[in-house]
């Protein structure tokens, strides 16, 4: 494929019925939403190049290695990205979407995971993205969602899926 822009982003076009569309080639991505034995949530504060300043998040990724599939790699980024040790199978898939509609046919897996202790809030030094790991409470995951610290979609989706599934009892936890 020919790009009109091949850069860290990748811009390429296509035509349908006549017209001609620009669009970004985006990498799919899978994404997590970590609870643990306390029920608090798992967010990352990491350097965010488009906002010029760090973001709260949740655990992410995008599949940029060849053999990995959304599990795959949402197993990698919870180890380098919190240090949790979990398994591909203990994440509960929950939701697939199309993050950016309007400009990009890239895919998101969203899955859930019990962590079975309780999280523990750390600086990361061994990420070079990722410089904070925090656990907060559903409130407080909220409060940042509406006071703007938590202003990525992935994440605000996420957080009221979760609230969604538990509030109706759909949740199936391991």
């Amino acid at each position: 494929m020919e790009y009109l822009y091949d850069g860290w982003f990748k811009v390429g076009s296509r035509t349908y019925n006549g017209r001609v569309f620009e669009y970004v080639v985006d990498k799919d991505a899978s994404g997590a939403i970590v609870e643990d034995a306390d029920g608090k949530l798992l967010l990352v504060r990491q350097f965010r190049p488009a906002l010029l300043r760090e973001s709260l998040e949740i655990p992410a990724g995008c599949l940029d290695k060849p053999g990995l599939g959304f599990k795959e790699v949402m197993v990698e980024e919870l180890a380098e990205e919190a240090h949790l040790d979990v398994k591909a199978e203990d994440l509960k898939f929950l939701v697939k979407f199309n993050p950016v509609v309007g400009m990009s046919d890239s895919r998101y897996f969203l899955y859930y995971y019990k962590y079975p202790h309780v999280g523990i809030d750390s600086l990361n030094d061994e990420d070079v993205d990722v410089t904070e790991i925090l656990w907060v409470s559903r409130e407080e995951f909220y409060e940042k969602i509406l006071n703007g610290e938590i202003s990525d979609l992935k994440s605000q989706m996420a957080f009221f899926y979760l609230e969604y599934l538990k509030n109706n009892d759909l949740l199936e936890e391991n």
